[in-house]
């Protein structure tokens, strides 16, 4: 038994050391990517107008919420429009077209997420008045 509990310790031992070690390790992340400084900085600009459009459009749907997840679909359906200069800016740096299509699918799913969280807590307030 005091062989058991003396390893146990031992182990212990040298996993919180190891673990220091990895802490002290500089964790460099220096991704490169295809695109131009300038593409980013448009995409990134767009995907502001796509959430504060997704925002405005919740806010206006607040008092007309009957099912969250239709409120939900007319919402991003509202905006999608928005998205479309993103692909095409994409597929004009020479991004493969899944790839471009792929990012924008994760940029909808995150939205949609998003703003159905948002439009389920405006129909519980609404509820609760």
């Amino acid at each position: 038994m005091k062989r058991i509990i003396g390893l146990s310790v031992v182990c212990l031992l040298v996993s919180c050391s190891v673990s220091k070690q990895e802490k002290q390790l500089p964790v460099e992340h220096n991704w490169a990517s295809p695109l131009s400084e300038e593409t980013q900085a448009y995409i990134n600009s767009a995907i502001q107008k796509y959430h504060l459009c997704l925002s405005n459009a919740a806010q206006r749907q607040k008092n007309n919420i009957k099912d969250s997840r239709d409120t939900t679909q007319l919402v991003v359906t509202e905006c999608e429009p928005k998205l479309a200069p993103i692909r095409a800016r994409l597929l004009a740096e020479t991004m493969p077209e899944p790839v471009a299509d792929r990012y924008l699918r994760r940029k909808r799913v995150q939205a949609t997420r998003s703003i159905l969280r948002q439009v389920m807590y405006m129909q519980s307030q609404n509820q609760l008045n």
